[in-house]
């Protein structure tokens, strides 16, 4: 009998430090100022000029706001306006600084869409410093076809372009290295169908979520030059395929 009582105080013994232990482990993930939050999508957040938050593992600072032309409330505008900003994200050792506009669709990075939910304060006559802007920006979990976006299936990578000089130096000048370019994108199927369209950052950056398959990249801009040959990626289940392409400058 007291074999038995033991064994059952065990049992609710482990069972009670399991159990908080994986909540500890839920609850860290989402640890933001020293406090546990449960983060639920469509997530709200609230950024100045300069701040930096963070949603889970994902984090946003607010570099600028290039663009206010919104029509100031005691005005008559033919044209309501619109507000831009430059916002950084970074994930998982991927970084992008993505423009956001009110009157565009919600912009992809890392699984997530993130848009312009609210602008303060509201536009007088006059200009607003970049002090006084509060920026909420919403971010929502993006749904691609089968994607499971927790896993974050699809393609990452960098766009570069070279050479940037005439002339090869032995050895390399530092100046002639390739360098980040923000190309413009489309992902074919491997019939040739287009699936997306995507845009590098001025950091070369970029990222898309697609289901597993197979793909091809190519140049979506309509100049001759700089060119792109065509490159076929592999998208396994579950995982982010990274790849690195380089644009063909022209330059000889």
């Amino acid at each position: 009998m007291k074999k038995i009582v033991i064994a059952f105080v065990l049992v609710i013994l482990v069972a009670t430090v399991s159990v908080a232990l994986l909540t500890r482990t839920e609850t860290a993930k989402n640890k933001q100022n020293g406090n546990d939050t449960v983060i639920t999508y469509p997530h709200e957040v609230l950024l100045r000029v300069g701040e930096t938050k963070n949603i889970g593992d994902l984090v946003l600072t607010l570099e600028s706001v290039p663009e206010d032309s919104r029509c100031p409330i005691n005005a008559k505008c033919i044209w309501a306006g619109r507000v831009a900003i430059s916002l950084i994200a970074r994930e998982a050792g991927l970084a992008k600084t993505l423009v956001l506009k009110t009157d565009d669709a919600p912009v992809s990075f890392a699984g997530v869409l993130l848009s312009i939910a609210n602008v303060a304060p509201l536009k007088e006559m006059g200009a607003i410093s970049s002090g006084q802007y509060v920026i909420t920006i919403k971010v929502d979990k993006e749904k691609v076809g089968s994607i499971d976006t927790t896993g974050k299936t699809g393609i990452v990578g960098t766009v570069k372009i070279g050479p940037t000089c005439p002339v090869e130096r032995i050895p390399p000048d530092p100046n002639c290295a390739y360098k980040p370019y923000a190309a413009n994108l489309v992902i074919k199927t491997a019939k040739g169908d287009t699936v997306k369209t995507v845009s590098a950052g001025t950091d070369g950056a970029f990222s898309v979520l697609l289901p597993p398959g197979r793909y091809i990249i190519e140049n979506a801009g309509t100049r001759s030059m700089p060119t792109l040959a065509p490159v076929v990626v592999v998208v396994n289940t579950g995982s982010l395929t990274r790849i690195d392409l380089i644009f063909d400058s022209g330059i000889r």
